[in-house]
């Protein structure tokens, strides 16, 4: 893996320090598990380094920097205050509306940025979901320590004392703040959020915290207004054979053309349609337990209706 894809052009003290520790880390665990990905480049081409854990699972070890959905669009930017806290679409900012900020820490994204179908992460790539975040603590030991584990030791970028920093898993977690659902801007250097994307209910969505007083890692929810960092995940590719029981929903018709009704057992739920290769066709927002939607230019062939919250599959046929 090169130093050189660490490189941001900002010449200021702590991007210059991220290169040396983010090499220093990579050489130093390059051996051990987690190891080094062949990392991704953005829409943007904006490089991101990558790791990959022992259940396959390839992170960003970088916070996302894209200011364009993958299909080029671009996301709106909310710098007011007042605009802000209104948002029910996808919006980011940087902290404090400064540049350099964006640059080493990456941008600060609302909720809806998360499941926009437009798909905020690399091709391949997606916004992983409360349950991955779990899978990914649990490999490093529960979020009792995880959270430890998942940041920079450092004291540059962490405020002192950084406690149990020790950044085994090579993710690199910087403490990017946040901007609170009001707009207000907070916690620079002292906490890192991430979002998943997954929902509690239509007002609030879940994340992931850790901050530089604890080596905990923490999972909440919060109004879907507030604006967190991104670490994308790399698709897997789902298994044809795999078939779940008691699922909170039904689709119908099974095989379909282009119209299914969807049935569940909760309002608020996110279901997303993914191909054979674990890429995320459309999102589903369930608003009441019985919703119809038009689902266009399909090819004919296998798909998988998951459900986010459980990330339990239905397999679908198209014809």
């Amino acid at each position: 893996m090169s130093a050189f894809h660490f490189i941001t052009y900002s010449l200021n003290r702590k991007n210059v320090v991220f290169v040396f520790l983010q090499c220093f880390f990579s050489f130093f665990f390059n051996a051990q598990s987690p190891i080094a990905g062949a990392g991704v480049f953005d829409v943007e081409g904006n490089f991101y380094t990558s790791i990959v854990l022992e259940n396959e699972q390839e992170w960003m070890a970088e916070n996302l920097k894209s200011k364009l959905f993958s299909n080029g669009d671009s996301i709106q930017k909310l710098a007011q205050n007042s605009l802000w806290q209104v948002a029910n679409s996808a919006a980011y900012s940087v902290y404090n509306q400064d540049e350099t900020n964006g640059l080493t820490y990456g941008n600060l994204y609302n909720w809806f940025v998360t499941i926009d179908e437009r798909n905020i992460c690399p091709q391949g790539w997606h916004v992983p979901t409360s349950n991955e975040w779990t899978a990914f603590s649990d490999l490093l030991g529960g979020n009792g320590v995880a959270g430890g584990k998942i940041k920079l030791e450092d004291t540059l970028f962490w405020k002192t004392p950084n406690t149990g920093a020790t950044n085994e898993s090579l993710f690199s977690g910087l403490p990017a703040g946040c901007r609170y659902d009001g707009g207000n801007f907070a916690n620079l250097e002292k906490y890192a959020y991430w979002w998943t994307a997954t929902q509690l209910d239509n007002q609030y969505g879940w994340y992931q915290s850790t901050n530089y007083l604890s080596d905990n890692l923490v999972k909440n929810y919060t109004k879907k207004q507030a604006g967190y960092s991104i670490r994308c995940l790399k698709n897997q590719a789902v298994s044809i054979d795999e078939s779940v029981n008691d699922l909170t929903f039904s689709v119908s018709p099974n095989p379909f053309s282009e119209n299914i009704t969807i049935k569940s057992k909760e309002i608020g739920k996110t279901l997303i349609l993914q191909n054979l290769n674990g890429e995320t066709i459309q999102v589903f927002q369930l608003n009441s337990i019985s919703e119809v939607f038009t689902i266009e230019q399909l090819r004919k062939g296998i798909y998988f209706m998951v459900d986010t919250s459980t990330m339990k599959r239905l397999k679908l046929l198209k014809f």
